[in-house]
């Protein structure tokens, strides 16, 4: 699944790159010093890591797995964790919301970049843009590409649209609507899986 870059009204991506760029900083001067104190030099063919390989190794370690854990959380991090498997129902306005259909959500994150894809019986979709946004209520407002599958109703075809969710502690809410071929609109309800 190909995930794309999402934004967040934060200012949380700045402050810890400072931070990161600092404590690169650091360690690059305490390799410097230890060298010296074991009063090594290293080969011509061995370079020591700079500045920017250990900000740049930093960054990725950040980005996959250290926005997430709790003691990182509590320095100031607030960008939502919703990756995961969510399972639940959607209602459209083409049957006149009379029945929920069940749907599957498969969302991929890092600290930068997101993948959401909903699956229901006759189509997928993939998520292409994405904004988070936190306030009062913490949401999520993202494009989709939607591929009916094989023996999906002949009035359905490709289509975009846009799904905005809201973000609760186990639960995505919210609506969605198609693009203007298709023109329909609905509500999803996702619990995440445990």
């Amino acid at each position: 699944m190909t995930a794309h870059p999402y934004s967040v009204n934060l200012r949380e991506r700045q402050t810890a790159y400072f931070w990161l760029a600092l404590i690169a900083w650091g360690v690059s001067l305490l390799m410097g010093r230890f060298f010296e104190i074991i009063s090594w030099t290293p080969p011509v063919w061995l370079d020591v890591p700079g500045v920017l390989a250990i900000f740049g190794l930093l960054c990725s370690w950040f980005e996959k797995q250290l926005w997430r854990l709790a003691p990182i959380r509590a320095l100031g991090i607030s960008t939502p964790m919703i990756a995961g498997r969510w399972s639940g129902a959607a209602r459209s306005s083409y049957d006149d919301y009379v029945e929920g259909h069940r749907i599957t959500a498969t969302i991929h994150q890092t600290w930068t970049t997101i993948s959401i894809c909903v699956e229901s019986q006759h189509s997928r979709s993939r998520s292409s843009a994405a904004a988070i946004s936190i306030g009062i209520e913490n949401s999520i407002i993202y494009c989709f590409e939607n591929q009916p599958k094989v023996g999906a109703p002949d009035t359905m075809h490709s289509h975009g649209g846009t799904t905005a969710l809201r973000i609760g502690p186990d639960k995505l809410e919210g609506e969605y609507y198609s693009g203007r071929d298709r023109q329909n609109m609905g509500t999803m309800t996702l619990e995440r899986v445990k």
